[in-house]
């Protein structure tokens, strides 16, 4: 036995004697240090309870001897018992923990077996993804967009094949260039920007960059850029770069749109010969309505369905004018519909909204059926139009409505109502609008036209009438006042004679004045015609100059006249030509102070001559030297206010000279300082300029013989002072007072020639001559109208009537006795069987 064993045996035999002793948990707990010992010096547990039991069995063997076996070996057997108790606690301890052992180790040859699958598994995955590596890197290589990798400042870390290609750069000399090197410069401000913003990370991504590279080599190219920021790794943070060459891109859109471009202008186009056919069939005729319905049956297969036009009546309600349609065999439920009107039912304020403005409604529902409607039986009818959408478009003027224009596509329609055509059907109803517009506009033009036809044929007749019953009165007032001025009882008196000069003198001004009354009222209405001849321009002015010398004499005036050397030839009426000198002769006379001067003279002008009249008057504020040629502007200056008078003559010259393409007009430097009055007129032409040279203005002759006149006139006045004028003439005078006793006295007294009057009671003097040319023995007796209405009409209308001659009221006595002596040879002429030279 070792000496473990010994010191064992001893310890558990002290401890076995002192249990039995009766020391209790002291001896076991001995026992228990001694077996520890024993057990942490390699002793096994075997040995160890046999060194416990030693002691116990010689301790037996002893208290056999001395004591009652039993009790002791009970004794003995508890202390072994108790004093082995932990190592048996320990043992099964260590059995547990062999046991667990045996399970851990199970269990990590089960782990060590799936760690060796997965390892196989991994290796196999990795192989894989190398392979798949090798093909990526394939694909980055040669892939036909070009990928970079960057640093967050641009500078290239990595590139593919297609990037070197893009950049025209060999790809293992770009990393470590900037990519920003190779933006025209015209982006590179724009783009070092946003490289800054990816930089410090207020942007992560950004998509089709547009933006122009410039190779190494080659001219600059579009481009479109993609760029991700990859930060998962701080320490290799990098900017992903897609690059795409866009080239051919962009020549596709601009073949695209170009085509696109193409497509809208035949688009465009054909929306404006739509506009253009519209306004063309709008203007088409003065049936404005009937215009409307050509314009729906236009514009129906354009926009792909229906078109209704719906206009306002006078009472506010609508009345349908039209339903067009697209489609032909819709005949009969157009013809159904036109007998309703759409959006025709009671006005309430669901309708007046949609009527307010433009509206697009899709699809079309069953309530915009019966709002449009006027009825049931309607909107059942609307309903079999298998309408889209509806495009309604109120006709307006002056925020006024005045119709409605409804475009409605059918079923299949593809979007017939986009933006352009909307725009399109607007001006469609704007168009519609102002052509019905201008219809009302028309309609109150031509009732106002009418009402001032009305007026200006009451006008006419008025100032006809006027001019009658003012002429008539004149008439023996100037022929009295001519024939007492040469009497010697008047001429002797100077309170008389000076009375009779004033009469005369008023009494001419008063017939001027009507004379222009009515040259204005037929110049304005365009009824007083000019005969155009050739007429020498001298011999006008002169015989102007003639007509007012006496009365220039009279106001101590001097009037020079010079003309040219040489005939100035003019084509126009030598009456009115004249009637504009002598009203500008005048006026001359009228506006200078005694002792003046008034100079006319005929000036050469190259293709046309010119007029000069010069006083040494008043003068004209510069002011109105316009305005004096306005009728009814006697008052706008000191120079008009000077004299009496309604300032009509200067206007009449304008519009006379107007009607001959020529022109007027005043020059003065003041009041005060005389004015100057020029008139141009174009020369004649040449072929003109023959006859004008021989045209010379004969004074009347008087008649050389004798004749019996039948004198016919319902005024005495009148009658009294001809019958004294004609028989002063040597003839002799036959009168009577009416149509019916002239014509007594015609087939009486066999007259050589017929004075009549026109207006007269019982029978004028239109049927007086009519009934004269009926009777075989007085249908060639030359006969003159005497009228008091002085229009040309009225003169026609004579000579129509039957009347050789026509003279006005009051007529000077020079010009009867050359009407006289004209009449007379042309009758001798007749007789004898020549004509006049």
């Amino acid at each position: 036995m070792n000496d473990v064993a010994a010191t064992l045996a001893r310890d558990c035999e002290v401890a076995m004697q002192a249990y039995l002793a009766g020391s209790g948990e002291a001896a076991l707990r001995r026992a228990y240090l001694a077996g520890r010992e024993a057990l942490a010096n390699g002793m096994g547990v075997l040995d160890i309870l046999a060194a416990h039991q030693a002691p116990i069995i010689r301790e037996l063997h002893s208290q056999v001897r001395e004591q009652d076996s039993e009790r002791a070996i009970e004794q003995a057997f508890h202390c072994l018992a108790e004093s082995l108790s932990p190592f048996e606690m320990v043992f099964r301890g260590v059995q547990e923990a062999n046991a667990r052992l045996k399970q851990s180790l199970s269990s990590l040859r089960s782990v060590e077996e799936q760690l060796r699958r997965q390892n196989d598994e991994l290796l196999a995955a990795h192989r894989a993804v190398e392979k798949e590596r090798g093909r990526y890197q394939a694909l980055y290589d040669f892939a036909p967009d070009g990928y970079l990798v960057t640093g967050l400042e641009g500078a290239i870390l990595e590139a593919n094949t297609a990037a070197a290609a893009i950049l025209q750069t060999p790809k293992e000399l770009l990393p470590g260039q900037s990519l920003s090197e190779f933006v025209v410069k015209a982006d590179r401000a724009e783009f070092r920007e946003r490289l800054r913003k990816l930089h410090i990370g207020s942007i992560e991504k950004m998509e089709d960059w547009q933006i122009c590279i410039r190779p190494r080599e080659g001219p600059p190219i579009p481009a479109a850029l993609t760029v991700v920021a990859e930060r998962s790794v701080p320490a290799v943070a990098s900017l992903r770069w897609l690059i795409r060459d866009v080239t051919e891109r962009k020549r596709l859109e601009k073949e695209r749109d170009r085509w696109m471009f193409g497509r809208a202008k035949a688009h465009a186009a054909r929306r404006f010969e739509i506009l253009a056919e519209a306004s063309s069939l709008l203007v088409g005729s003065p049936d404005v309505e009937a215009n409307l319905i050509s314009v729906a049956r236009l514009a129906a297969p354009f926009f792909a369905g229906w078109c209704f036009i719906s206009l306002v009546e006078p009472d506010g309600s609508l009345r349908q004018l039209e339903v067009a349609h697209a489609n032909a065999s819709a005949a009969d439920l157009a013809n159904n519909l036109r007998r309703h009107c759409l959006f025709g039912g009671p006005a309430d304020r669901d309708r007046g909204a949609l009527l307010a403005y433009p509206q697009l409604t899709e699809p079309l529902t069953d309530e915009w059926y019966d709002l449009a409607a006027d009825g049931p039986q309607h909107s059942a009818l609307l309903h079999e139009l298998r309408g889209n959408s509806a495009l309604v478009l109120p006709m307006r003027i002056h925020k006024r409505l005045v119709g409605v224009l409804t475009l409605i596509s059918v079923v299949g329609a593809r979007r017939p109502y986009r933006p352009a055509a909307r725009a399109l059907g607007e001006d469609l109803a704007r168009r519609c609008a102002l052509a019905l517009e201008n219809a009302r506009l028309y309609r109150e033009v031509v009732a106002e036209r009418d009402k001032a036809e009305q007026a200006s044929r009451a006008k006419d007749q008025f100032v006809a009438i006027l001019s009658h019953e003012l002429r008539n009165p004149l008439t023996p007032i100037v022929g009295w006042t001519r024939t007492l001025k040469c009497r010697t009882q008047i001429s002797q008196d100077p309170v008389l004679a000076e009375g009779v000069k004033a009469i005369e003198k008023n009494a001419l001004t008063l017939r001027r004045l009507i004379d222009d009354c009515l040259d204005l009222a037929r110049i304005s209405e365009g009824k007083i015609q000019t005969e155009r001849k050739a007429v020498d321009l001298n011999q006008i002015v002169m015989t102007s100059a003639e007509a007012v010398r006496q009365m220039a004499a009279e106001r101590e005036l001097s009037l020079q006249v010079e003309v040219t050397a040489e005939p100035v030839p003019v084509l126009g009426d030598a009456t009115r030509l004249e009637q504009v000198i002598m009203n500008l002769l005048i006026n001359a006379v009228k506006y200078t102070k005694g002792g003046g001067s008034i100079s006319i003279r005929t000036v050469w002008m190259g293709e046309e001559t010119e007029v000069e009249i010069t006083d040494t008057g008043i003068g004209i504020d510069p002011a109105y030297l316009e305005q004096i040629f306005e009728p009814f502007r006697q008052r706008t200056s000191s120079w008009l206010r000077s004299q009496s008078g309604l300032g009509l003559g200067l206007a009449i010259a304008r519009r006379i000279l107007e009607m001959h393409e020529g022109r007027i007009w005043a020059e003065s430097a003041g009041l005060g300082r005389g004015s100057t009055f020029r008139v141009r007129l174009p020369l004649a032409a040449v072929e003109d300029q023959a006859s004008a040279a021989g045209t010379v203005e004969q004074p009347p002759a008087a008649p050389g013989d004798s004749i019996r006149i039948l004198l016919i006139e319902d005024l005495d006045d009148i009658l009294f002072l001809m019958k004294t004028e004609l028989e002063k003439m040597g003839h002799t005078v036959v009168t009577a007072t009416d149509g019916h006793r002239g014509l007594e006295a015609a087939r009486a007294h066999h007259p050589d020639l017929i004075i009549s009057d026109i207006r007269m009671p019982v029978v004028d003097g239109y049927q007086l001559i009519r009934t004269i040319r009926d009777m075989p023995d007085l249908n060639t007796t030359p006969a003159i109208a005497l009228t008091g209405f002085g229009a040309k009409k009225d003169i026609e209308r004579a000579l129509a009537a039957g009347f050789n001659g026509c003279l006005s009221k009051p007529a000077e006595p020079e010009e009867v006795a050359a009407l006289l002596k004209q009449l007379i040879e042309r009758r001798r002429a007749v007789h004898a069987g020549t004509q006049p030279g």
